[in-house]
């Protein structure tokens, strides 16, 4: 199966959806793919599993407060009453007390989550860095082997084994240090934006 395949086959087990929530969810997937890079599509799909069970989480998640639509032919059962829900003074003077502390304990969780990143940002620069300078390292060292075979070969296979140590380390290095931005950074992000955004869905629910 094929990314597009795995789409198509969401969007199809999502009919029961809005269309503007099956283009939400089918754009989701697309976007993750997108964000784990053409390289990683059959990991991603492995990942993912059936496209059945995925659209199976997405509807329960979707009417877990919504009542589903019935099968064509059968008759709807009678309306719930509806729920009483906050007067809008309760929610206008809860929204006063709640905002002086509300908006300064976000900010800071959002500096701290930032403050964090930059900080992981910054180490793995580093050894980034570190890794880079192993890998030509190495290489320089197993070219300078060349010489010291002439002088003394016992030397040299010491000089190029070492050479070799580096430059392997050094490439080990740079495939974690890649594979770390391109996995992690990208998921650690989304986690910040839904930090940001999770007090405002909690206000839409109560409302």
């Amino acid at each position: 199966m094929t990314k597009q395949e795995f789409l198509t086959a969401l969007s199809a087990e999502l009919a029961a959806l809005p269309e503007e929530e099956r283009r939400l969810a089918v754009a989701y997937y697309d976007d993750y793919f997108a964000d784990a890079g053409e390289e990683n599509e059959l990991a991603v799909l492995r990942e993912l599993g059936d496209p059945k069970t995925v659209a199976q989480s997405i509807l329960d998640d979707y009417y877990k407060d919504k009542p589903k639509p019935e099968p064509t032919g059968q008759i709807p059962p009678a309306p719930e009453k509806p729920k009483q829900t906050i007067p809008l003074w309760a929610i206008v003077l809860i929204a006063l007390f709640a905002v002086p502390m509300v908006v300064p304990l976000l900010g800071g969780l959002f500096g701290a989550a930032v403050g964090i990143l930059v900080a992981i940002l910054a180490i793995f620069f580093s050894l980034g860095i570190v890794a880079i300078a192993l890998l030509f390292s190495g290489v320089a060292v197993a070219v300078a082997s060349i010489a010291a075979f002439i002088a003394e070969p016992l030397l040299g296979f010491l000089t190029l084994g070492t050479g070799l140590l580096l430059t392997g380390i050094g490439i080990l290095g740079t495939i974690l240090i890649v594979k770390f931005y391109v996995y992690i950074i990208p998921k650690f992000i989304r986690g910040i934006v839904y930090l940001c955004r999770w007090p405002f869905q909690k206000r839409q629910q109560i409302v």
